[in-house]
């Protein structure tokens, strides 16, 4: 959420570029939407967004500045039919930024991060599963629109890991294996079980984390989590020597973590 907040925080960029049938009124519904978002009052602030793009419905930084009211409103994990109608309000506005600019990054990362939201509050194992998969597809678009942007392809990395951690975690306790014990889950079959469902997004988890650390190599968050896909992986291994080499990869990112945190990385001198 403070990403979104930061698109109304910035305040008017971009205003004298606005060319409406009365450009003073939308400036003004913009600037009392922007000082009662400012005191949160999200309500009238979207009440404010919506008459500017009454008056001028192609500007993309009134629907930005609508779509963040919205989310405001909505309470992360929160499954009530209000807060359910206040996020599918936010993702309508963002969604029309991308019918103007479909490369736009900032709704592209609203839609994402509203997505992973949305899917704290789910507690039905395969409609969770749904939605973080939803949410992943809008990081991957956004670290194609931005490539640099290392936090797309670590969050895409950290649902692989959210999206089978259910399913591994009963296996293991269907087998008697408590979180710390070590090594292959001993029923083949469901081994296979898992392999077959998790295998495919585990490994592209373990791809575009990779692709993180190469962005930035003291990426300590991206190493732990291939860390704990590994032990994943680890789990339903079709043999002992596949599993060893999952292990002992776990172990090298548990150790290449503690040294980037230890000694981080200069920051890179690019913009």
């Amino acid at each position: 959420m403070a990403t979104l907040v930061c698109v109304v925080a910035a305040g008017g960029a971009g205003w004298a570029q606005q060319d409406s049938p009365d450009r003073f009124a939308v400036r003004r519904e913009i600037g009392l939407g922007i000082r009662a978002f400012r005191m949160g009052q999200y309500q009238e602030a979207a009440q404010h967004f919506e008459k500017a793009i009454q008056m001028d419905p192609q500007s993309i930084n009134q629907r930005l500045y609508l779509a963040t009211s919205y989310a405001s409103m909505y309470r992360p994990g929160a499954t009530d039919a209000a807060s359910l109608e206040w996020i599918h309000k936010a993702e309508t506005e963002y969604l029309k930024v991308l019918e103007l600019n479909p490369d736009d990054d900032t709704a592209l990362r609203s839609l994402a991060g509203l997505a992973y939201e949305r899917a704290e509050g789910i507690r039905d194992p395969a409609e969770k599963r749904e939605q973080l998969k939803r949410a992943a597809g809008w990081y991957e678009q956004a670290g194609e629109s931005l490539p640099k942007d290392k936090g797309a392809f670590y969050m895409v990395g950290v649902i692989a890991w959210e999206q089978c951690e259910p399913a591994i975690r009963t296996a293991r306790t269907a087998a008697g294996m408590g979180p710390a014990t070590p090594g292959l889950i001993p029923d083949a079959a469901a081994r296979a079980k898992l392999r077959a469902e998790c295998g495919e997004t585990l490994e592209d988890g373990v791809a575009t984390l990779k692709h993180a650390v190469e962005l930035d190599a003291g990426y300590a968050e991206a190493m732990n989590y291939l860390s704990l896909i590994e032990r994943q992986e680890a789990s339903f291994a079709a043999t002992e020597a596949e599993a060893a080499g999952h292990a002992k990869a776990a172990a090298e990112w548990d150790q290449k973590a503690a040294q980037a945190r230890k000694h981080p990385a200069t920051p890179s001198a690019e913009p």
